[in-house]
C-alpha cells in the first residue's frame, strides 16, 4: 500500500515537472478564482458582522410633541413599554439632545445659543427585543398620543444586507466560472501527460495494472496542482486583508471588521481544500474522457 502510494506520487510530481508551462496556467488560473472566493468569502462576512453590530445597537428614537413639558413626555413611558417587541425605553431631555447634536457636527459653535431657547424635542431612545419587529413597534409608537415623529434606521440594514447579497452573488459566480476554466485547463494538462505516456500506460495495462494503478498518479496530479494554487492564492489574500483591515481602522472605526487571524484560517482552509478539489475534478474529468485503457 504504502509502496503504490510513494510511486503515485513520484509519477504525479514527475507529470507536473514534465508540463511546466501548462501547470503555471493551471496554477494561475486556480489562483485567480481562489482570490475572487476569497473577496466573496471577505465582503460577506465583514458585510454580515457589521450588519450583526448595527442590528445590537439599533435604536428606534420616538420624539415627544413640542407642547408637552417634561413631566408630560416622561408620562408617556408607560404607554412605551406596554408596545409588545420593546426591550427598553430610555428617556432624553432637551439638553441631552442638544448635546448629541453638538457631538455629530464638525463646528460646534453654530449652535451657540440654543441652551437658553432649545428648540429640539424630548425623546426615548427605544431597543428592540427583535430587530424584527422594528416595523410594528414603529406604527404602534406613532399611535401614542403625544409621539409627534417616530425615526428608524432600518433602511442602512437592509441596504448592507442587500448589498452583501449582491456583492457575495457576483463574486461567486466569477469565482465558479474561472473554477470552470481552471478545471478545463488542468484537464488539458493531464491529457498531455496521458498522451506522452501512452506506451508506458499501454505496456502496464498488459501486464495487468488495474484501471486504479492507472489512474491515481494523474488525479494527485490534479490534487497537488489545486494544493499549490490555494496556498499561493492565500499569500496575497492575506496581506491584503491585514493592509484593509489598517486603512479600515485609520478611516473608519465607526463599525468593527473580522480579525485578521478570523479571516485567515478561513480562508486558508477553503483555498486548500477547494483547489485541491478543482484539481482533483479536472483530472478526474480528463482520466475518464482521455485514458482508453
Amino acid at each position: 500500500m504504502f509502496n503504490n502510494f510513494r510511486y503515485y506520487l513520484k509519477q504525479a510530481f514527475s507529470g507536473i515537472f514534465r508540463n511546466k508551462l501548462m501547470v503555471l496556467i493551471s496554477v494561475s488560473t486556480i489562483i485567480f478564482s481562489l482570490l475572487l472566493l476569497g473577496l466573496s468569502i471577505v465582503f460577506g462576512s465583514n458585510l454580515n458582522y457589521i450588519s450583526d453590530q448595527l442590528e445590537a445597537n439599533f435604536e428606534i428614537h420616538a420624539f415627544v410633541d413640542l407642547s408637552y413639558s417634561e413631566d408630560a413626555a416622561r408620562a408617556l413611558e408607560p404607554q412605551i413599554l406596554k408596545i409588545d417587541g420593546i426591550k427598553a425605553a430610555v428617556f432624553c431631555t432637551k439638553e441631552e439632545a442638544l448635546e448629541n447634536l453638538k457631538g455629530t457636527l464638525d463646528n460646534a459653535s453654530a449652535l451657540e445659543g440654543l441652551d437658553e431657547d432649545n428648540p429640539l424635542h424630548y425623546y426615548y431612545k427605544i431597543s428592540l427585543q427583535d430587530i424584527d419587529s422594528a416595523l410594528s413597534v414603529e406604527e404602534n409608537l406613532a399611535k401614542v398620543t403625544g409621539v409627534s415623529t417616530v425615526s428608524n434606521r432600518t433602511d442602512i440594514l437592509n441596504g448592507i444586507t442587500l448589498f452583501a447579497g449582491v456583492a457575495r452573488n457576483a463574486s461567486l459566480v466569477a469565482m465558479i466560472l474561472f473554477a470552470l476554466v481552471a478545471v478545463f485547463i488542468i484537464s488539458n494538462t493531464i491529457k498531455l501527460t496521458l498522451m506522452n505516456r501512452k506506451k508506458e500506460i499501454e505496456i502496464m495495462k498488459s501486464v495487468g495494472a488495474t484501471n486504479r494503478f492507472i489512474r491515481s498518479p494523474f488525479i494527485i496530479e490534479g490534487t497537488i496542482v489545486g494544493v499549490i494554487g490555494g496556498i499561493i492564492a492565500f499569500i496575497p489574500a492575506h496581506f491584503a486583508y491585514k493592509a484593509f483591515l489598517n486603512w479600515w481602522t485609520g478611516f473608519f472605526g465607526l463599525f468593527n471588521l473580522v480579525e485578521l487571524a478570523t479571516i485567515s484560517l478561513m480562508l486558508i482552509c477553503i483555498f486548500i481544500l477547494a483547489g485541491a478539489v478543482i484539481g482533483a475534478i479536472g483530472s478526474i474529468l480528463s482520466v475518464r474522457k482521455y485514458l482508453k485503457v
